[in-house]
Protein backbone atom coordinates (compact mmCIF):
# COMPACT_ATOMS: atom_id res chain seq x y z
CA UNK A 1 0.00 0.00 0.00
CA UNK A 2 1.32 3.25 -0.59
CA UNK A 3 0.98 6.38 1.25
CA UNK A 4 -1.76 8.44 -0.20
CA UNK A 5 -3.84 5.76 -0.06
CA UNK A 6 -4.33 6.71 3.74
CA UNK A 7 -5.28 9.93 3.05
CA UNK A 8 -8.95 10.65 3.52
CA UNK A 9 -10.89 10.85 0.21
CA UNK A 10 -12.29 13.91 -1.67
CA UNK A 11 -15.88 12.25 -2.60
CA UNK A 12 -18.07 13.65 -0.03
CA UNK A 13 -16.08 16.72 -1.00
CA UNK A 14 -17.23 16.34 -4.54
CA UNK A 15 -20.36 15.82 -3.80
CA UNK A 16 -20.97 19.16 -1.51
CA UNK A 17 -19.00 21.01 -4.47
CA UNK A 18 -21.74 19.81 -6.67
CA UNK A 19 -24.09 20.89 -4.19
CA UNK A 20 -23.42 24.16 -3.72
CA UNK A 21 -22.68 24.84 -7.49
CA UNK A 22 -26.64 23.37 -8.10
CA UNK A 23 -27.42 25.79 -4.90
CA UNK A 24 -26.22 28.95 -6.36
CA UNK A 25 -26.79 28.95 -10.08
CA UNK A 26 -30.35 27.02 -9.55
CA UNK A 27 -32.37 30.07 -11.24
CA UNK A 28 -30.04 29.28 -14.32
CA UNK A 29 -30.46 25.47 -14.14
CA UNK A 30 -33.77 25.67 -13.39
CA UNK A 31 -34.53 28.05 -17.08
CA UNK A 32 -32.39 25.57 -19.11
CA UNK A 33 -34.80 22.83 -17.89
CA UNK A 34 -38.03 24.70 -18.69
CA UNK A 35 -36.44 25.75 -21.87
CA UNK A 36 -35.90 21.88 -22.15
CA UNK A 37 -39.33 20.74 -21.67
CA UNK A 38 -41.20 23.50 -23.85
CA UNK A 39 -39.50 22.90 -26.41
CA UNK A 40 -40.91 19.29 -27.18
CA UNK A 41 -43.73 21.01 -26.17
CA UNK A 42 -43.54 23.95 -28.58
CA UNK A 43 -42.98 21.41 -31.76
CA UNK A 44 -45.65 19.04 -30.60
CA UNK A 45 -48.37 22.33 -30.36
CA UNK A 46 -47.02 23.70 -33.98
CA UNK A 47 -47.32 19.86 -35.30
CA UNK A 48 -51.20 19.72 -34.17
CA UNK A 49 -51.66 23.25 -35.64
CA UNK A 50 -50.27 22.59 -38.75
CA UNK A 51 -52.46 19.01 -38.92
CA UNK A 52 -55.69 21.10 -38.00
CA UNK A 53 -54.62 23.89 -40.88
CA UNK A 54 -54.33 21.05 -43.22
CA UNK A 55 -57.26 19.29 -42.50
CA UNK A 56 -59.20 22.31 -42.39
CA UNK A 57 -57.80 23.27 -45.72
CA UNK A 58 -58.70 19.65 -47.13
CA UNK A 59 -62.40 20.12 -45.53
CA UNK A 60 -62.75 23.31 -48.06
CA UNK A 61 -61.12 22.37 -50.71
CA UNK A 62 -63.65 18.95 -50.25
CA UNK A 63 -66.33 21.34 -50.25
CA UNK A 64 -65.41 23.78 -53.26
CA UNK A 65 -64.81 20.11 -55.18
CA UNK A 66 -68.70 18.67 -54.26
CA UNK A 67 -69.45 22.44 -55.23
CA UNK A 68 -68.25 22.03 -58.75
CA UNK A 69 -69.39 18.40 -58.98
CA UNK A 70 -72.46 19.36 -58.18
CA UNK A 71 -72.85 22.23 -60.95
CA UNK A 72 -71.45 19.66 -63.74
CA UNK A 73 -73.88 17.14 -62.98
CA UNK A 74 -76.42 19.86 -63.21
CA UNK A 75 -74.81 20.86 -66.13
CA UNK A 76 -74.88 17.78 -67.68
CA UNK A 77 -78.35 16.27 -66.55
CA UNK A 78 -79.31 19.95 -68.70
CA UNK A 79 -77.17 18.86 -71.59
CA UNK A 80 -78.95 15.10 -71.25
CA UNK A 81 -82.18 16.47 -71.56
CA UNK A 82 -81.35 18.77 -74.25
CA UNK A 83 -79.85 16.53 -76.86
CA UNK A 84 -82.97 15.50 -78.22
CA UNK A 85 -84.10 19.22 -78.87
CA UNK A 86 -80.59 19.51 -80.38
CA UNK A 87 -81.05 16.40 -82.69
CA UNK A 88 -84.17 17.57 -83.86
CA UNK A 89 -82.52 21.29 -84.62
CA UNK A 90 -79.88 20.21 -86.56
CA UNK A 91 -81.96 17.58 -88.62
CA UNK A 92 -83.62 21.00 -88.98
CA UNK A 93 -80.61 22.71 -90.29
CA UNK A 94 -80.04 20.19 -92.54
CA UNK A 95 -82.76 19.80 -94.49
CA UNK A 96 -83.62 23.39 -94.39
CA UNK A 97 -79.57 23.44 -96.33
CA UNK A 98 -80.56 21.06 -98.77
CA UNK A 99 -83.79 23.43 -99.23
CA UNK A 100 -81.41 26.70 -99.40
CA UNK A 101 -79.27 24.25 -102.68
CA UNK A 102 -81.91 23.27 -104.25
CA UNK A 103 -83.55 26.64 -104.85
CA UNK A 104 -80.09 28.27 -105.26
CA UNK A 105 -79.54 25.81 -108.30
CA UNK A 106 -83.11 26.54 -109.54
CA UNK A 107 -82.51 30.28 -109.26
CA UNK A 108 -79.09 30.03 -111.34
CA UNK A 109 -80.72 27.62 -113.93
CA UNK A 110 -83.71 29.67 -114.21
CA UNK A 111 -81.27 33.45 -114.66
CA UNK A 112 -79.18 30.88 -116.92
CA UNK A 113 -82.12 30.73 -119.02
CA UNK A 114 -83.15 33.89 -119.11
CA UNK A 115 -79.61 35.65 -119.55
CA UNK A 116 -80.02 33.38 -123.14
CA UNK A 117 -83.51 34.44 -123.87
CA UNK A 118 -82.10 37.96 -122.86
CA UNK A 119 -79.39 37.40 -125.50
CA UNK A 120 -81.77 35.70 -128.05
CA UNK A 121 -83.90 38.26 -128.06
CA UNK A 122 -83.68 41.13 -131.04
CA UNK A 123 -86.26 44.11 -129.09
CA UNK A 124 -83.56 45.68 -126.90
CA UNK A 125 -87.09 47.66 -125.37
CA UNK A 126 -88.48 44.05 -124.15
CA UNK A 127 -84.91 43.53 -123.04
CA UNK A 128 -85.32 46.77 -121.36
CA UNK A 129 -88.23 45.83 -119.41
CA UNK A 130 -87.62 42.67 -118.54
CA UNK A 131 -84.07 43.94 -116.82
CA UNK A 132 -86.24 46.80 -115.33
CA UNK A 133 -88.78 44.15 -113.33
CA UNK A 134 -85.83 42.78 -111.54
CA UNK A 135 -84.27 43.75 -108.75
CA UNK A 136 -81.20 44.80 -108.48
CA UNK A 137 -79.38 41.88 -107.43
CA UNK A 138 -80.90 40.09 -110.22
CA UNK A 139 -80.29 42.61 -112.54
CA UNK A 140 -76.49 42.11 -111.89
CA UNK A 141 -76.52 38.01 -111.74
CA UNK A 142 -78.84 38.22 -115.06
CA UNK A 143 -76.10 41.03 -116.71
CA UNK A 144 -73.33 38.96 -115.61
CA UNK A 145 -74.64 35.83 -117.05
CA UNK A 146 -75.53 37.43 -119.97
CA UNK A 147 -71.85 38.79 -120.74
CA UNK A 148 -70.59 35.41 -120.16
CA UNK A 149 -72.83 33.78 -122.68
CA UNK A 150 -71.97 36.90 -125.07
CA UNK A 151 -67.92 35.81 -124.48
CA UNK A 152 -68.37 31.72 -124.42
CA UNK A 153 -70.20 32.86 -127.98
CA UNK A 154 -67.23 34.80 -129.16
CA UNK A 155 -64.97 32.57 -128.36
CA UNK A 156 -66.74 30.14 -130.58
CA UNK A 157 -66.87 32.15 -133.33
CA UNK A 158 -63.23 32.96 -133.07
CA UNK A 159 -62.63 28.95 -132.73
CA UNK A 160 -64.66 28.16 -135.47
CA UNK A 161 -63.03 31.24 -137.62
CA UNK A 162 -59.60 29.81 -136.78
CA UNK A 163 -60.75 26.12 -137.51
CA UNK A 164 -62.26 26.74 -141.11
CA UNK A 165 -59.08 28.50 -143.42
Amino acid sequence: MNWWSKLPSATPLKGFSRFLYVWTHWDTISDDLKKRDERPHAIEEWARQRLRLQEESFEIETRNLNARLAELEELRALAMRAMPSLTQVIEHVKTCQQVREEMFNSIMDTGHALAIMLYIEQDASVRDQILADLSPKSREVVGMLTESIREALAEGHQRKAQLSP
